[in-house]
């Protein structure tokens, strides 16, 4: 289940504050080997750390939306192919 809101974030002052869809996929865990995050779903909500172990990838397609939860962190020990627009939500 995706959350309403996610709590504030703030990046050099700036802050976004829009509403989150009430479904969408959910990722969390390590990713092992090459896993892609594609447009169709979107959007996705990472629910707990997402880890990407060394010598792994993480495709994330352009068009995805990936939606995180308060204190929930993406960490990259191998590859992370994106391109993307960021936007911090509360």
């Amino acid at each position: 289940m995706c959350l309403t809101y996610l709590t504030s974030i703030s990046l050099y002052s700036l802050l976004i504050c829009l509403p989150i869809p009430t479904t969408c996929l959910e990722y969390s865990g390590d990713v092992d080997g090459r896993v892609t995050i594609p447009k169709t779903g979107s959007p996705h909500l990472v629910t707990a750390d997402l880890i990407v172990t060394p010598e792994s990838e993480l495709v994330i397609e352009k068009g995805a939306t990936l939606y995180f939860s308060p204190g929930v962190l993406l960490k990259v020990h191998g590859t992370l192919t994106a391109k993307v627009r960021i936007q911090f939500f509360c």
